[in-house]
């Protein structure tokens, strides 16, 4: 389901303003699930201490208690591993996005458009498919199974005319960084299962830098008749931002290590020939 609402107001002559709102909801989603073990079975409560982020018990950093659960042995071995697509009604992802920007259409030979958005999610994380997400159908899976954050985007766009029939461009784009959340493997006391990986706080408790995106492009045209050649050259990331885009989120010695980055800097030079 989706509602939007836009109003776009030109404020003079070439020069327009627009504010936006979605609601989007996707419901009665479905999730790969095991039917031959259900949650029920999972009746062994087992507690240990949060290691923390060193993920090392007895440590300064150590959180409270928290409890995992293994299942009942009547329920080991191939024969209760059926998993099949199941509907949950419960299973329901909501969205709300608020847009603002302005548009400066061509004109004196430039233009400008820039936009702000902001995503407020609702959306179930936890479960088997890491993918969609799904809704948490193991006690185990029930630790913060949700995101609940905001998202923003900054996007800011331009072109000029300049002599010689070269056209200039440009492309700033800010994006909010990803929201993280720790987790901790635990293997104490577990007969039927051999580990459980359970998040230690809510989404977003950990949030990466956001991501700060430059990129510039000049072209030039050349035209003989019917037939036309384009050069181009483009730089990409052209302020050479280096910002982390995933971390290592495990309670361990390699919690908080940066795992991915902005590609570098790149350069193309590009020629086209139509006819």
């Amino acid at each position: 389901d989706e509602v939007t609402l836009h109003l776009e107001r030109e404020l003079a002559s070439g020069f327009a303003a627009r504010v936006g709102y979605v609601f989007k909801r996707e419901a009665n989603q479905f999730q790969l699930v095991n039917t031959a073990r259900p949650a029920s079975v999972y009746n062994i409560p087992i507690t240990v201490q949060d290691p923390g982020r060193d993920g090392t018990a007895g440590t300064a950093d150590d959180g409270g208690s928290i409890t995992y659960y293994d299942y009942d042995p009547a329920y080991r071995g191939t024969a209760f591993a059926k998993s099949t697509y199941i509907n949950f009604p419960e299973f329901t992802d909501r969205y709300n996005n608020l847009e603002v920007g302005i548009d400066k259409r061509m004109a004196n030979n430039w233009q400008v458009q820039a936009s702000y958005l902001a995503t407020r999610k609702n959306i179930w994380v936890a479960g088997s498919s890491p993918t969609t997400g799904a809704i948490a159908y193991t006690p185990n899976e029930a630790n913060f199974p949700k995101n609940q954050t905001w998202e923003t985007t900054f996007r800011v766009s331009g072109s000029y005319r300049a002599p010689y029939d070269i056209v200039a461009s440009t492309v700033f784009e800010y994006q909010s960084g990803a929201p993280l959340a720790r987790t901790a493997l635990f293997r104490t006391n577990l007969r039927q299962l051999s580990t459980v990986t359970l998040r230690m706080e809510p989404i977003g408790s950990v949030r990466l830098p956001g991501v700060k995106l430059l990129n510039l492009r000049a072209t030039k045209q050349f035209v003989y008749g019917t037939q036309r050649i384009s050069v181009s050259a483009d730089l990409y990331n052209a302020l050479n931002a280096n910002d982390a885009t995933t971390m290592s989120v495990a309670s361990g010695p390699t919690y908080g290590r940066i795992t991915a980055i902005v590609p570098p800097m790149v350069g193309r030079i590009g020629l086209s020939y139509h006819f």
